[in-house]
């Protein structure tokens, strides 16, 4: 982050006057309603503050609930409110049923994707092989598999798409293809937990092949998601709207929260098969509808 920091002062003299100045100032109206926001956040989380400082018997149970219900609330409601908003342009309407589609997609990618800090790291714990070479190392370190194999295989995707030029799949088509590639690595996680079960500990190198298939499929997602927010949000709320694309990430790790507590309940190959074969179906029905989010587009792909 350091050095991506450093990259990025030394590189805006190269921006011109690129997001120096508005394009257009705020109205009085706007200033009042974005105080009042600030003001009503700050009225919420004093409350919250001394609610707890007053009330001792809090459950963290409560707490999680409270939070999680907030997290799927925010979404629903923000896009609710947009739709019925008479501001909003025919094709801004379009463009932001395109992007509720993607969020629905984003949701079912990341729960899957982020059991790799929990339900995965349990499997690296009890059931593989914490040895290479001889070498002892704590489950905690195949939480490092990831970023290496985004580092390494980020400029190779970003390469492919920049030659593949106008041929280049649409915005859908590579949401499907993250969320079929992360069903497949819950297939592989199913024979994973059946050769675990038959022989005990087994070779690290299953997860360093389940991380590598989810990182191809997060880099054919992730990027291109924060890439379509920005184009297919409304002109006027391009900051909000990619604030509340971040709580798909949110969302999908509050269902996955749930999910993963079938984990110490089913056997481990129909633990992670069912995910697997259910996010497959939402890649291939994310194929279906690809025609019809990108019609919805309305010029974007």
């Amino acid at each position: 982050m350091t050095f991506g920091l450093i990259q990025y002062a030394l590189g805006t003299r190269r921006m011109g006057d690129i997001g120096v100045r508005p394009s257009s100032r705020a109205t009085p109206r706007e200033v009042r309603r974005v105080v009042r926001g600030v003001a009503i956040g700050a009225a919420v989380g004093l409350g919250l503050l001394a609610f707890d400082a007053f009330v001792t018997n809090i459950s963290a149970s409560l707490v999680e609930k409270a939070i999680g219900v907030t997290i799927l609330a925010i979404p629903f409601v923000y896009f609710t409110q947009h739709f019925r908003s008479g501001a909003l342009t025919a094709v801004e309407r379009s463009r932001l049923r395109a992007l509720v589609i993607l969020f629905v997609a984003s949701v079912v990618f990341w729960l899957i994707y982020d059991q790799s800090g929990s339900i995965l790291s349990v499997f690296a714990e009890d059931k593989v092989r914490l040895e290479v070479l001889g070498i002892h190392f704590p489950a905690s370190f195949f939480q490092s598999v990831n970023p290496i194999f985004i580092l390494a295989l980020a400029p190779v995707i970003s390469l492919i798409w920049v030659r593949l030029g106008a041929r280049q799949p649409s915005t859908p088509i590579k949401f499907s293809i993250g969320l079929l590639l992360v069903g497949v690595s819950f297939l592989l996680m199913m024979l994973a937990g059946s050769a675990a079960a038959a022989s005990g500990r087994i070779s690290p190198l299953w997860l360093v092949g389940v991380y590598f298939i989810q990182t191809i499929g997060e880099l054919t997602l992730s990027p291109v998601g924060l890439s379509a927010t920005t184009k297919l949000a409304p002109a006027a709320a391009v900051g909000t709207t990619m604030g509340v694309w971040f709580l798909s990430i949110s969302a999908g790790d509050v269902i996955g929260g749930y999910v993963g507590d079938l984990y110490e309940h089913l056997p481990l190959p129909l633990y992670f098969g069912a995910l697997g074969v259910l996010t497959i179906l939402a890649g291939v029905l994310m194929v279906l509808v690809s025609r019809h989010v990108v019609r919805l587009m309305a010029g974007l792909r």
